[in-house]
């Protein structure tokens, strides 16, 4: 067994000597001509306490022996019988090691029952949520990888499906307040630096020094200093879903932090794919797949919903697209298509965001005016008509024509009927149309 060794004699000289070189094992005389053994493994015991001390002394009393021993001491070694240390020093090294192989094991298993810990609990919420969004998911997920990490700072953003960009839901105020920018928009459409360097490369990053690293773009001026990075990309199989992205913890990264995000970002994509399908099943069983309105079924559950609320007067509007099966029949289905489509945009852009626009049938469309008496019901059929004159004359090709009915329900009033008032009164419209039609010619 080959040892480099140290000789000290002070204090002071201990005190850099453990700092600047970590021993293995320290020898120590019990009584030292300007220090003591049982001082020094004091300080030993605070700077390097996983290091075997052994007092190597003369004859020393019994009270003396006791204080060594109860102070904590490898083991005691009298010079009278040096040759001693030839079983001691390896027994401390080896008993030294398999505490450290204990300690680690214990720590590998903490880490591991702390990332499971994390993920049963994440996937718990995602799978018992129904109800959480994207924006939801990706706060949560957030809040558990600084958790296990000890991060202060982090953002979890995913991939616009539709842009390809980078949105960013939890870059909140918490980042947002320290940094002196302008710009503090949650959207990216480049990607540079660390981060960009993780989405590009589809690889995760960890690095202690970011400011030496060669990826690294720099600190825009204004943006909180980046003392530590680290980020792993959200994939399903290659395709970028998302990132996890933290900075600044409270120790130097490592090896299991780099682990645990990964395995998060792996979570956190398929929490994403999850909630996208959710989303699209849940529009395609809602809306109409040629005008993108609401469905009848979903209107019917509207109306259900809206007779339990505090929303009344609601009104109903009722729209028939007329001449439609005429323009099938003799222009064909495409054409009719495109007739369902332009009622479509005249409705919606005649009426409130919060109103609800649907097609209920072949060519009948309707529309739910919360809060919307008498009055404010005929100045939205109103605007229909003014809408429908303006898109006609700017449109190049056949007029649209449509037959409009509204009624309107106070509370207590079934929803059912008061669309049934509106339909009536729609067929009115329609057959004065029709007589109208008719004597012009």
């Amino acid at each position: 067994m080959q040892f480099s060794s140290r000789h000290v004699w002070t204090k002071e000289a201990f005190l850099k000597e453990i700092k600047d070189f970590l021993p293995n094992i320290i020898l120590a005389d019990y009584s030292l001509p300007q220090f003591d053994g049982i001082s020094a493994l004091t300080i030993a015991k605070e700077e390097c306490p996983d290091v075997p001390f052994i007092f190597v002394s003369g004859i020393i009393g019994e009270e003396s022996l006791i204080e060594v021993i109860k102070s904590g001491a490898t083991d005691f070694v009298f010079k009278q019988r040096l040759s001693r240390l030839a079983i001691s020093v390896p027994r401390a090294l080896r008993e030294t090691e398999e505490r450290a192989e204990r300690k680690r094991a214990e720590e590998a298993l903490a880490w591991e029952l702390s990332v499971n810990t994390a993920i049963a609990e994440l996937s718990s919420a995602l799978l018992a949520e129904q109800s959480f969004s994207i924006d939801n998911i990706s706060h949560l997920v957030l809040e558990h990888a600084r958790r296990l990490t000890k991060s202060v700072f982090g953002y979890v953003g995913y991939i616009d499906p539709g842009t390809g960009y980078m949105v960013s839901p939890t870059l909140t105020r918490e980042i947002w307040d320290k940094c002196n920018v302008k710009d503090k928009g949650i959207v990216f459409k480049k990607f540079n630096g660390l981060w960009g360097w993780v989405l590009n490369n589809r690889k995760p990053l960890m690095t202690n020094t970011p400011s030496d690293d060669p990826r690294s773009s720099g600190i825009p001026a204004g943006h909180l200093p980046i003392h530590r990075f680290l980020s792993a990309p959200a994939l399903i199989g290659e395709r970028l879903i998302g990132q996890i992205t933290l900075a600044n913890s409270e120790r130097d990264y490592t090896d299991h932090d780099l682990q645990s995000i990964t395995r998060l970002a792996s979570l956190y994509a398929i929490a994403l794919q999850r909630k996208r399908m959710e989303e699209k099943l849940w529009y395609l069983s809602t809306h109409d797949g040629l005008t993108g309105l609401y469905n009848r079924t979903y209107f019917e559950e509207e109306m259900t919903r809206l007779e339990r609320g505090r929303q009344f007067p609601i009104s109903i509007l009722m729209v028939d697209v007329n001449g439609l099966k005429a323009v099938n029949d003799s222009q064909g289905h495409e054409a009719g298509d495109e007739l369902l489509r332009r009622t479509a945009q005249v409705l919606l852009i005649s009426v409130r965001v919060e109103d609800m626009v649907a097609r209920i049938g072949g060519d009948e469309f309707a529309v739910l005016l919360t809060g919307t008496d008498v009055s404010a019901a005929e100045k939205a059929v109103e605007r229909v008509i003014k809408n429908l004159k303006a898109h006609n004359i700017k449109y190049n090709g056949p007029p649209l024509s449509l037959s409009l009915g509204v009624a309107t329900g106070e509370k207590g009033n079934l929803l059912a009927k008061v669309l049934k008032e509106a339909d009536k009164n729609m067929y009115q419209d329609k057959l004065l149309r029709y007589k109208a039609r008719k004597n012009n010619h």
